[in-house]
């Protein structure tokens, strides 16, 4: 394979490229596309869209959506359950999915026999912490690459099966 733009092909070597099996092809292709381009960098304008485009939860654009955490706890006599989930959101919508997680381990994580006494206050803590957490608003996070990754990933995915 060479790394130059060819137009001086043979009808015998575009014979042998059409003759070849798919599979070797499509090898011959990506080995070519990894030369020039980096497998593990992404589309920076797709990012951008990601980081500056509209939050998916409220549509508002205009502030830098950023990937939030929110922490639940609940609990049922002997039994307590803590859970931390990551959702793409603008400060206002991350602020909101905080205060409603805080709410909610206030209403129903005490009940549980001896974590829920441990987890509520650890959770609503880690709540309020997250809720004035300071994050820059021109470089995307590691979580929000990944997210973005992620995200591209099932768009491929969606127009390949659909």
């Amino acid at each position: 394979m060479t790394d130059t733009v060819r137009h001086d092909w043979t009808r015998a070597e575009i014979r042998a490229i059409h003759d070849s099996p798919l599979l070797d092809l499509v090898y011959r292709a990506a080995t070519m596309h990894r030369q020039h381009h980096d497998a593990r960098e992404m589309q920076v304008c797709k990012l951008i869209s990601i980081k500056t485009g509209a939050c998916p939860k409220c549509g508002i654009s205009g502030s830098s959506v950023e990937v939030r955490n929110y922490y639940q706890v609940w609990s049922f006599i002997v039994m307590t359950k803590w859970t931390t989930r990551s959702h793409i959101r603008c400060p206002s919508c991350g602020r909101k999915a905080n205060l409603g997680s805080m709410v909610f381990c206030a209403a129903f994580g005490w009940w549980g026999f001896p974590w829920g006494l441990v987890m509520t206050p650890a959770q609503i803590l880690s709540n309020l912490t997250e809720m004035f957490k300071r994050r820059d608003s021109e470089t995307p996070s590691d979580e929000l690459l990944q997210a973005a990754r992620i995200r591209l990933s099932a768009e491929r995915a969606g127009r390949v099966s659909g």
